[in-house]
């Protein structure tokens, strides 16, 4: 980055190579610095623009747990983009890299689950990880659930615009128009819909929720009124035997007094 020292791209490159390559105390080489070598051979940042040996640290970084790293490894494979193009690799890709916490993973993951993407399709799976993206504030996990609710149309449309067909493959030339999408939309119809009651469902668990918290609030301040209701009571059952009444009534006459003499 340049910070106190100028900027020279290939010298980082160089440095990043030594610590990629590993040594005695990392054997199998640092993970952060063969995700960065791999992003300066993608966009050939201090080096000859190779995608094949982008992919090749990618996945070296990827095999030692950089969730980056498998996330784009798993795009490379998808699209065929540097390796040959394998559906299953790219959605174990994803997959590890969802379940480190990659928000960006967590859609892609979601969307190959809704249309059987390299995995067997799970519309449940899928809603529940596009779900998790939204709240990683994914904007487009909210742009594809808006879609879901809208109808099957606008589903392969939204899923279209991110580069995944309804049948699982990479968006290709001319399918983004609306007759294709309209037609693919028709073949998968019951994945909407299971998405859509599925969606229903996981707004109605959040309506509970909050209903039930409200309950539970209102019942605890209930709860604390009736304390103080108690408390002030026992105070005035004190106050009334200091004073010598322990009647219903205070006394309001001379006459009262007489009596409880």
């Amino acid at each position: 980055e340049g910070r106190g020292v100028p900027l020279d791209l290939s010298k980082s490159v160089t440095w990043f190579k030594l610590a990629a390559k590993g040594n005695t105390e990392y054997p199998n080489g640092v993970r952060d610095a063969q995700h960065n070598l791999g992003a300066c051979y993608m966009d050939g940042q201090g080096v000859r623009k190779d995608k094949v040996l982008a992919c090749g640290w990618f996945k070296r970084a990827a095999k030692n747990g950089q969730a980056e790293s498998q996330h784009n490894l798993a795009k490379h494979y998808f699209f065929g983009s540097g390796v040959r193009r394998h559906l299953r690799k790219a959605a174990y890709w994803f997959l590890q890299s969802a379940r480190q916490g990659c928000p960006e993973a967590q859609l892609e993951i979601g969307m190959r689950y809704v249309v059987g993407s390299g995995l067997q399709r799970d519309p449940e799976k899928g809603l529940r990880w596009i779900q998790k993206a939204e709240q990683g504030n994914v904007t487009d996990a909210r742009i594809v659930l808006d879609a879901i609710a809208l109808g099957s149309a606008a589903t392969a449309e939204a899923l279209a615009e991110r580069g995944l067909t309804m049948d699982g493959l990479p968006v290709e030339k001319g399918e983004k128009s609306r007759f294709a999408i309209t037609e693919m939309a028709k073949v998968h119809t019951e994945v909407q819909d299971l998405l859509v009651e599925q969606l229903d469902v996981a707004k109605k668990r959040k309506a509970a929720a909050v209903i039930y918290a409200a309950e539970r609030a209102e019942s605890t301040n209930m709860g604390r009124r009736m304390e103080t209701v108690v408390a002030e009571a026992q105070l005035e059952v004190m106050r009334r035997r200091r004073t010598g009444w322990a009647g219903n009534d205070d006394p309001s006459s001379e006459e009262d007094l007489e009596e409880m003499d």
